[in-house]
């Protein structure tokens, strides 16, 4: 299969990867986390672990597969192919195998006992089709990227990491439809925005390995990032210091300037939204780390609640409530908190209260009002009409204080305030109500 390689080296060459190859799509667990290669530790117990090779085998397979969707391999050819050592042969079965399993590879072959020089067709199945039975949910990795990572040398790195990340990248950017010109007729800019956190809950990258992989991309000219830089809610007498997201944009064709010009116009649009009106940016992405302060109070407290269960001290009602908001602000559900609360306070062109539901559909966020909507309803907050029926300040507190693993609680405390005061309080954009 040696023609591959000379018809691969033209720079414009690509593949196709799907995207839940690097993330979950609509509750199915990325190829990624499902695919679980057996090793053994130094005990002799068996491990499992994920694996980043999985993009090399996916770029093999799509590139031997004929228009029919047969795929034709052996795991020989696939070592050679992806310039892997004899020693990762057993980590190329275990991912067929699992490819397998997931029903992405289609054969009669078993391939428990498969020799490495055994060759199989089998039918790839890696896209979801549309209606009108075309690939979607997809993005393209070319050639000329993935060579500029794989031939990185200047320090030692995870070179296969490096590409897969890179590849996570490229499938979270929003892309426009062909022919539609950012700078002729405006419209969303091709970025995306993903947080450390989700990165590292994503591909379990820790933050000094984004770190280091972003700079690493940059340098090699195939993203560029922007940040909003450091913020604080405005309200917030402490002056908490927050970091926004990193924006990032995919250089293409070499094009770094067009790049540049998304995720300048990303970070502005984003500054303009109404939801981020409380938040107060500083300027400056120097971050450094003002909860010292906070820290040292919160310690304070702390010790006097020691103190108060040895009978020396008697704690204030005024302390616990400071303490409990410091473990807010410095806690990592603090920024989703203060979301919500932010978002809580938009209102209609009349000043009434508006339902997080119906905040997103002024925002033309159908996704994510309906997303709302539905919560709203399984809390028992609101009516199939979409009537509220708890008091605003009620339907707030649950709202802001709302976990996935307290949702029976936050049903039962409803349930139990609609028994108390069982009258609908507000209707919002829906109308009013008749009293």
């Amino acid at each position: 299969m040696d023609y591959i390689e000379d018809y691969i080296k033209d720079t414009s060459y690509y593949i196709k990867l799907p995207h839940q190859l690097f993330y979950s799509l609509k509750e199915q667990v990325s190829m990624f986390k499902s695919i679980q290669i057996k090793g053994t530790n130094k005990s002799g117990e068996d491990t499992y672990h994920n694996t980043y090779y999985i993009i090399l085998v996916l770029d093999y397979l799509y590139t031997n597969t004929n228009r029919q969707g047969n795929a034709m391999f052996t795991i020989n050819d696939i070592v050679k192919f992806c310039k892997l050592s004899k020693k990762q042969k057993p980590v190329i079965k275990g991912i067929l195998l699992q490819l397998k399993k997931l029903t992405i590879l289609s054969d009669d072959i078993s391939y428990i006992d498969l020799k490495p020089n055994i060759i199989v067709y089998s039918k790839l199945k890696l896209f979801t089709l549309n209606e009108q039975l075309k690939d979607t949910w997809f993005s393209m990795l070319h050639y000329s990227a993935k060579d500029k990572i794989l031939a990185y040398s200047v320090e030692n790195i995870d070179n296969v990491a490096l590409l897969f990340y890179y590849g996570y990248l490229n499938s979270r950017v929003y892309r426009r439809a062909v022919g539609d010109d950012f700078t002729c007729h405006g419209g969303k800019p091709e970025v995306c925005y993903p947080s450390y956190h989700l990165i590292h809950d994503d591909l379990g990258f820790a933050s000094d390995t984004i770190i280091k992989y972003n700079k690493i991309l940059v340098e090699l000219k195939l993203i560029v990032i922007g940040n909003a830089g450091l913020y604080y809610i405005d309200g917030d007498k402490d002056r908490v210091t927050r970091e926004s997201n990193n924006v990032y944009a995919v250089v293409e064709n070499s094009d770094v300037a067009t790049a540049d010009m998304y995720v300048k116009e990303e970070i502005k649009m984003w500054k303009a939204l109404d939801i981020n009106k409380n938040r107060i940016f500083k300027g400056n992405r120097d971050y450094t780390n003002n909860n010292h302060k906070l820290n040292g109070e919160l310690g304070s407290l702390v010790k006097k609640e020691i103190a108060e269960g040895k009978g020396k001290y008697i704690v204030t009602p005024e302390e616990t409530k400071r303490k409990n908001e410091i473990i807010l602000k410095l806690s990592e559900g603090s920024e989703y908190v203060f979301k919500i609360q932010s978002l809580l306070l938009h209102k209609t062109d009349d000043g009434e209260n508006m339902l997080l539901s119906e905040i997103y559909a002024d925002f033309f966020n159908d996704k994510l009002s309906e997303k709302f909507e539905q919560l709203e309803l399984d809390l028992g907050l609101i009516d199939e009409d979409g009537v509220l029926l708890v008091s605003w300040d009620y339907y707030s507190w649950i709202m802001i204080n709302y976990k996935e693993n307290g949702r029976e609680m936050s049903i039962n405390c409803v349930k139990k305030e609609i028994r108390e005061n069982n009258a609908p309080k507000h209707r919002g954009l829906r109308g009013n109500i008749n009293e």
